[in-house]
C-alpha cells in the first residue's frame, strides 16, 4: 500500500476511535501530527502496534508513532498482591498476582513487574523447602531424598504456593541428577531423567530455562524448540529463552519458523546476556542463517539487520569473510563486500605470513639441534680422547717406576 494511502487509513480509523472515546485509562499512543488513541495494546512487532480501543482492532505502523504511554491497568491487583506479600501471607499473595494476570486488560509493563514478583516469590517458598530437607542434602543421600519428595508430591497441577515450591525443588534435584548422567557420558538416562523433571516444571519457567539448557548442552535441539515454545507462552518477555529457541529452530532445519518467531518477538529484543555470550557462534550462526532465508523472501532490509548481529557474534574466519562477501553482494552492498574482501586478503596474508614464519622456526630450530649435536659429539670425542690419554700416563707410570724389573732388550 502506498504510503499516503495508508497515512489516509490510519488517520480515518483514530478519527473513529476518538469520536466513539474510550472507557478507563489504558494505553495512550501519540502519533506524529499532535492525534492520540487510547486503548488496550495487544501485540507489537519490528514494524506495527495493534491496538484495541472502542471494541475495535486497528494497526498503527511504528513510523506513525511518535511515542506510547503504557496504561495504569491492573496496577490495583498488583498493590493487593504486594502488600499480601508484604504480611507474609505467600500463598495468598501468589493467587492475587495470578488473578492479575488472567486480567486481560492489564499493562505490559505491569505483566513484567507481576512475573518478577512471582517468580520471587516462588525462590522463598523454595528456599523454605531447601531448608526442611537440608539435612538429607547435606548428607548426600540423593535417591532416598527424591523417593520421598515423590511420595509427598501433591497430584496435578500446582494448587498453592506450597506444592508449586515442592515441585520446583525436586525438578531441580533432577535436573542436577540429569547433568550428572549427562558429564558420565550417559545421555539415555539424562534424558529419561529431564523428563521427570519437565512434567514437575510446569507453572514454573525457570525450572522450564534450566531444562533447555541441558537440552541445548545435549544437542537435542527438536526437543529444546518444543520445550521452549511452550515456555515462552508463559514467559513471552524473556528474551534468553527467544534466543535458544531460534538456535534449535535453525539447529533443527526450520529456519522459516525461527524467522517468523524472530519478527514476532517482544519489542526491544535483542540476542544478549551470559548465555548468548557463551554461546557466541552458535547463535551468530542461527541470525546468519535467518539473514539468507529472509533475503530469499524478498526482504533485503531485514535480512541486513539479522545478517549484521549475527556477523558481530561469529568468530572471524576466512569461511565467514567469503560468507559476507556473497551476501552484502546478494543485498547490493558493494562497499561493505568489498570491505569482506579486503579483511579475508588480509587474514590470508596473516595467515601466509604466519606459516612462512613457522617454517623458517622450524628450519632454525633443525640448525640449531644440529649444531647442538654435533657439538655434543664433539665433547664425547674429546672426553675419550682424555680418558685414553690417562690410561696411557697411568700405564707409563707404572712400568718405570722404582722396584720394576727392566725390560729384556730387544
Amino acid at each position: 500500500m502506498k504510503a499516503w494511502r495508508l497515512g489516509l487509513v490510519v488517520l480515518a480509523s483514530l478519527t473513529a476511535l476518538l469520536s466513539a472515546g474510550t472507557s478507563a485509562r489504558g494505553d495512550v499512543i501519540y502519533l506524529v501530527g499532535g492525534m492520540k488513541a487510547e486503548g488496550r495494546i495487544l501485540s507489537r512487532d519490528g514494524e506495527s502496534v495493534k491496538l484495541q480501543s472502542a471494541g475495535k482492532i486497528i494497526n498503527l505502523p511504528l513510523s506513525r508513532i511518535e511515542r506510547i504511554e503504557e496504561g495504569e491497568v491492573s496496577r490495583e491487583g498488583l498493590a493487593q498482591a504486594r502488600r499480601l506479600t508484604e504480611a507474609g501471607r505467600l500463598d495468598a499473595a501468589y493467587q492475587a498476582y495470578l488473578s492479575a494476570l488472567a486480567d486481560p486488560e492489564i499493562a505490559p509493563k505491569a505483566r513484567t513487574e507481576a512475573r518478577a514478583d512471582m517468580r520471587t516469590l516462588r525462590d522463598r517458598a523454595k528456599g523454605e523447602i531447601e531448608d526442611r530437607y537440608r539435612g538429607m542434602l547435606e548428607a548426600g543421600d540423593l535417591p532416598r531424598l527424591l523417593e520421598r519428595l515423590t511420595r509427598e508430591r501433591p497430584e496435578g497441577r500446582a494448587a498453592s504456593l506450597e506444592a508449586l515450591a515442592l515441585r520446583s525443588f525436586e525438578a531441580d534435584l533432577r535436573i542436577q541428577m540429569a547433568k550428572s548422567f549427562l558429564d558420565r557420558k550417559d545421555p539415555v538416562r539424562a534424558l529419561e531423567t529431564l523428563e521427570e523433571a519437565e512434567h514437575l516444571s510446569a507453572d514454573c519457567p525457570e525450572m522450564e530455562e534450566q531444562i533447555c539448557d541441558v537440552l541445548l548442552a545435549m544437542e537435542s535441539y527438536s526437543k529444546a524448540a518444543t520445550s521452549l515454545e511452550s515456555a515462552l507462552r508463559e514467559d513471552p518477555e524473556n528474551h534468553k529463552m527467544r534466543t535458544q529457541l531460534l538456535v534449535a529452530l535453525v539447529e533443527s532445519g526450520r529456519v522459516d519458523e525461527a524467522v517468523s518467531h524472530r519478527k514476532n518477538g517482544p519489542e526491544g529484543y535483542t540476542p544478549s546476556g551470559p548465555w548468548t555470550n557463551q554461546n557466541g557462534p552458535a547463535v551468530g550462526q542461527a541470525f546468519r542463517s535467518m539473514g539468507f532465508r529472509q533475503l530469499e523472501r524478498g526482504s533485503p532490509q531485514e535480512a541486513r539487520d539479522v545478517y549484521d548481529a549475527g556477523f558481530e557474534m561469529s568468530v572471524r574466519s576466512a569461511g565467514l569473510y567469503e560468507e559476507a562477501i556473497k551476501f552484502y553482494t546478494r543485498v547490493g552492498d558493494n562497499q561493505t563486500a568489498s570491505r569482506m574482501f579486503a579483511l579475508l586478503r588480509q587474514m590470508e596474508a596473516s595467515a601466509r605470513a604466519a606459516a612462512d614464519w613457522e617454517r623458517a622456526r622450524r628450519a632454525t630450530n633443525r640448525e640449531d639441534v644440529a649444531r647442538a649435536q654435533a657439538a655434543n659429539a664433539r665433547r664425547h670425542l674429546e672426553k675419550q680422547l682424555e680418558l685414553k690419554e690417562k690410561a696411557r700416563s697411568r700405564a707409563s707410570r707404572g712400568t718405570s717406576g722404582p722396584g720394576c724389573a727392566p725390560s729384556a732388550p730387544t
